[in-house]
């Protein structure tokens, strides 16, 4: 019987081993999945992160997208405005210069018809009057 006690105490004992063993090992593997599960969160966080990023600069690119069409409409503006300013002001310090030109032509008399130097004025006004804007 003392043997048979003996072999109970060491079944007991390899039990009690297996037992916390698996209690061990049960253990390691709580910890694992509480480290996955940890592991997941911090991604899951990283990953909100990312997107809430993603959305600011898509925010901030369609922010910078329409300041630039604003900008590049102003200056269309602006060079439209520069163009016909500058028309403007060509065609008031011309006109003087077209109404001297007209009075000095009616000026020219008959014998000065053939000259070479009045044929090269009458040229040159025919040139200014059709280059000159009929709607001025």
């Amino acid at each position: 019987m003392r043997e048979s006690n003996e072999v109970r105490e060491e079944t007991e004992e390899v039990a009690e081993d297996q037992q916390l063993a698996g209690a061990e090992q049960n253990s390691g593997d709580q910890q694992q999945e509480d480290g996955g599960q940890e592991d997941l969160q911090d991604y899951q966080q990283q990953l909100e992160q990312l997107e809430e990023e993603r959305a600011r600069l898509a925010q901030q690119l369609l922010r910078l997208k329409a300041d630039f069409e604003n900008y590049r409409r102003r200056m269309n503006h602006q060079l439209e405005s520069i163009r016909l300013e500058a028309n403007e002001r060509l065609i008031k310090d011309l006109l003087p210069v077209l109404d001297n030109f007209e009075r000095a032509m009616q000026a020219k008399g008959e014998e000065q018809a053939d000259d070479p130097f009045f044929q090269g004025m009458e040229m040159v006004h025919r040139g200014l009057q059709e280059a000159w804007p009929t709607t001025v």
